[in-house]
């Protein structure tokens, strides 16, 4: 890896459990990952090319403010943008789980119910909404179990049979509280493990995106705008209708 990083290669990679159970989830992110590197290769380009370009023409300053290449004022204006948003930006974590492997083989039993349903309404409070195979695999994996199947799905999400729930067109999403929010506000990943898909986020909280950033409605495909707002490169046909119907909601 260190030799071909030297020669300019960029590495992305896939834990292979992820690749050999879910290959389409896996698909995505990777497709996701290199999308964001080709996206910040072709600034870097062009933020080079400007500079030259700046540095081949002789420009006078004026006496009153310093002249900045254009490269410079995006620079500038992004650190702005940057100082004055932070604090209102909410994150969205991932909730820590304590190593559960030690209790794989209790996992069926009905003692260890109070236990297992504990650690899923931590991942509940923590991180509602949420889709419910989402805080399954979550659970799963504390656990040691590489894949979620059926059967371990169930078992958890039995345990949250009063959970308040709204079935949406990817999957069913998960509420603490007593009722669910027709907006909640958008949390932007704190880092790249805590990213999540559109199709992963319910519409409520995609709503909150489309009401926080009014400003992107306005370009010639909001969908792409507010997509590229959170680090989202490509938009699937789902993941499209689902950004286009939060849209129609925020109206």
């Amino acid at each position: 890896q260190m030799v071909l990083e030297n020669l300019g290669w960029n590495i992305v990679r896939v834990w292979s459990p992820d690749w050999w159970y879910d290959t389409a989830s896996a698909t995505e992110t990777l497709d996701r990952e290199l999308a964001e590197i080709l996206e910040k290769s072709r600034s870097e380009t062009s933020s080079e090319f400007s500079l030259r370009e700046h540095a081949d023409t002789e420009i006078e300053p004026t006496r009153h403010e310093p002249l900045l290449a254009s490269s410079q004022l995006a620079a500038a204006d992004v650190a702005c943008a940057a100082t004055t948003n932070i604090e209102n930006k909410v994150y969205y974590v991932r909730a820590t789980l304590a190593d559960a492997s030690h209790n794989q083989s209790r996992f069926y039993d009905p003692s260890y119910s109070g236990e297992l349903r504990e650690m899923a309404i931590r991942v509940l409070e923590h991180e509602s909404p949420i889709r419910d195979d989402i805080l399954a695999k979550q659970v799963a994996r504390a656990h040691g179990f590489a894949r979620t199947g059926a059967k371990i799905r169930v078992r958890i999400l039995d345990l949250l049979a009063g959970v308040v729930a709204t079935d949406e067109t990817t999957g069913r999403f998960l509420w603490s509280g007593d009722q669910p929010k027709a907006t909640v506000e958008f949390r932007t990943a704190q880092s790249d493990d805590d990213r999540r898909s559109i199709e992963e986020i319910s519409i409520a909280e995609l709503v909150g995106l489309a009401q926080s950033e009014k400003l992107l409605l306005s370009d010639s495909d909001p969908a792409i705008a507010l997509a590229r707002s959170i680090g989202v490169a490509r938009l699937s046909q789902s993941a499209r209708d689902r950004i286009e119907e939060a849209i129609r909601l925020a109206d």
